[in-house]
C-alpha cells in the first residue's frame, strides 16, 4: 500500500459529512503550538546566533502546517494531503537538522525541536512512513572514515610541530574515533531521525576538534581533513538531508587559500622556464594574480559569510584555476610542483563545496542525486540479470543486457566523479554519456513486454526503469552544460 492511500485509509470521513481523523488534525496542531513558542526563542537569540538564518525555514513550516490543516478540515482529495504532508514533514528535517547542526541552539529551544521531531515521528508511525536509508553505505562510510582518522593520526605524530598539545589532540581524536565506531554498530538498529541526531552531535564535536588541527597548517593533515569532511558530505547525502555550513572552517580554507597559492607560485618558478612550456611558465603569475583575488575573497567571506558576492568572486577564481590545473598536470614530478597543486586544488575544492553557490550547485544536492542514480542502475540491471535468459530471441536478450550494463558502469563513474574530483567539466561528458546510453536503452525497454515475460516479472523489471527516468532527466538539467 501506498503512503498516500495509507493516509486516505485513516483519514477517510465515516460519511460524507464526517470530519477526518481528529488524530492528525491534533497532530499538526501540536507542530502549530510548538513552533509558536520556538520562533520567539530563537528571535531572542538574534542574528548574530546561526539559529537565525533558519527562522525563515521555520516560518514556512509554519504556514505549510496552517495550510494542511485547513485542506485536511475541508475534505479534500487525501492522495494530495498525503503530498503534501510527505513535503512538510522533509522541509521540518532540514530545518530541525539545521538548527541542532549550527552548536549554538539554546537548551530550551532544544527541548522544544526536540518536541516537534517527536510529534512528526508519531505521524510518520501511524502512516507508516520511513525514510529510505542505505544501513549498509552508511556503515561503509563510517568504517572508510575510521581509515581515514588512523591515518591522519599518524600524520600527526610525523608532523614537524608535534608537542605536547600534539599528543592531546591524539587523545581527544581517538575519543571521537570511538564514538563513531560505536555509532557504526548502531546502524541496523536505529531509527532515521536517532541517526540524524546522533551524527549530528558527532559532526558538531568534530568540527570543533578539526579547527585545532587545521592551525598546524600541515598538509598531510589537511588533506586527510579534507577526505574526512567530504566522507561526511557522503553521509549525509545518503541521508538526504543537506550538510551545514560550517562558517569557521570557510574562513580558515580562504585565508590560507592566498599563501598556498603564492608557494605554489614560487616552485613554479624556482622548476625553471627550460623545463617547462611558455603556457606553464606563465602559470606562476597566474598563481600571483589569483593569490591577490584570494585576499579579497577571503576579507569578503570574514565579513559578510556566504554571500553572492563571495559566490561570484570565487565562481571567476575557480574557472581559472580549474583551466590552470588540467595546464600543469604534464609537469614532471620531480618539479615539486605536483604536491603543491594537490594542496591549492583542496582548498579550491573545500571552498567550493562550503560556498555552495558556484556553477555547479551544491555538492550535496549532486551526491544525493548521483548515489541513487547508481543504485537505481545497479538494482534494474540485477533484476534484468535474474529473468535475462527467458528473453527471446538471443539477439534482443544480448543487446538489452549489454546496454543496461553500461548504463550501470556510467552511473557509477559519474557518481565517483562528483564523489572525489568534483571536476563539473568531466562530469558533464559523462553525464552526456550516461545520456546517450539511456537513449539506446529505452527502445529496448519498451519492447519488453513482447519477449516472451510474464506481466508481473515484467512489471518488476520496469519498476526500478521507471525509477530512473526523473533521476536521468535531473543529472542532464545539473550537470551538463
Amino acid at each position: 500500500m501506498t503512503a498516500s492511500l495509507l493516509l486516505w485509509s485513516l483519514l477517510r470521513p465515516v460519511s460524507a459529512s464526517a470530519q477526518p481523523a481528529n488524530w492528525f488534525v491534533d497532530s499538526l496542531t501540536e507542530v502549530t503550538s510548538g513552533l509558536a513558542v520556538l520562533l520567539p526563542e530563537l528571535q531572542r537569540a538574534g542574528p548574530r546566533s546561526a539559529s537565525w538564518e533558519v527562522i525563515p525555514n521555520l516560518r514556512q513550516v509554519e504556514a505549510d502546517t496552517a495550510t494542511l490543516i485547513a485542506r485536511t478540515r475541508r475534505g479534500e482529495s487525501y492522495e494530495s494531503v498525503a503530498a503534501a504532508y510527505q513535503n512538510l514533514d522533509l522541509r521540518w528535517r532540514d530545518a530541525s537538522y539545521r538548527l541542532r547542526a549550527s552548536g549554538q541552539l539554546p537548551s530550551t529551544a532544544g527541548v522544544h525541536v526536540g518536541r516537534i521531531d517527536g510529534v512528526f515521528r508519531k505521524i510518520d508511525r501511524r502512516l507508516g512512513l520511513q525514510p529510505p536509508i542505505d544501513r549498509v553505505r552508511l556503515r561503509d562510510l563510517m568504517i572508510v572514515t575510521l581509515t581515514y582518522m588512523d591515518a591522519m593520526f599518524d600524520d600527526i605524530r610525523l608532523s614537524q610541530g608535534f608537542s605536547q598539545q600534539s599528543e592531546e589532540w591524539l587523545v581527544n581524536g581517538r575519543v571521537l574515533r570511538e564514538r563513531l565506531r560505536q555509532e557504526s554498530y548502531r546502524i541496523d538498529g536505529s531509527e532515521f531521525d536517532d541517526i540524524v541526531a546522533s551524527f549530528t552531535e558527532f559532526v558538531v564535536a568534530w568540527r570543533a576538534y578539526a579547527m585545532g588541527l587545521h592551525r598546524l597548517n600541515d598538509p598531510h593533515i589537511l588533506r586527510r581533513l579534507e577526505s574526512i569532511r567530504r566522507q561526511g558530505e557522503e553521509v549525509f547525502a545518503t541521508l538526504r538531508i543537506p550538510a551545514a555550513m560550517d562558517q569557521a572552517e570557510l574562513v580558515v580554507a580562504s585565508r590560507r587559500l592566498p599563501t598556498d597559492l603564492n608557494q605554489l607560485a614560487d616552485r613554479v618558478g624556482a622548476w625553471g622556464a627550460e623545463r617547462l612550456t611558455a603556457d606553464q611558465f606563465r602559470f606562476r603569475e597566474t598563481c600571483r594574480s589569483l593569490a591577490k583575488q584570494g585576499e579579497d575573497l577571503s576579507a569578503e567571506i570574514s565579513r559578510s559569510g556566504v554571500s553572492s558576492v563571495a559566490q561570484s568572486q570565487f565562481s571567476q577564481m575557480d574557472q581559472t584555476w580549474r583551466d590552470g590545473l588540467r595546464l600543469m598536470a604534464s609537469v614532471d614530478p620531480r618539479s615539486g610542483v605536483q604536491p603543491l597543486l594537490a594542496q591549492v586544488n583542496t582548498s579550491f575544492r573545500q571552498i567550493r563545496d562550503l560556498l555552495g553557490g558556484n556553477s555547479w550547485r551544491s555538492q550535496t544536492e549532486l551526491l544525493a542525486l548521483v548515489a541513487s542514480l547508481d543504485a537505481h542502475s545497479e538494482q534494474f540491471n540485477s533484476n534484468l540479470q535474474r529473468f535475462q535468459r527467458l528473453l527471446e530471441p538471443a539477439a534482443y536478450r544480448d543487446r538489452l543486457g549489454v546496454a543496461a550494463q553500461n548504463f550501470q558502469q556510467t552511473a557509477k563513474t559519474l557518481h565517483r566523479q562528483v564523489g572525489e574530483t568534483g571536476d563539473p567539466q568531466q562530469a558533464s561528458e559523462t553525464t552526456r554519456l550516461l545520456v546517450r546510453q539511456w537513449n539506446e536503452l529505452t527502445p529496448l525497454v519498451n519492447e519488453l513486454s513482447s519477449r516472451g515475460l510474464p506481466a508481473t516479472r515484467t512489471e518488476w523489471l520496469l519498476t526500478p526503469y521507471r525509477d530512473l527516468y526523473p533521476l536521468v532527466t535531473q543529472a542532464s538539467t545539473l550537470l551538463t552544460r
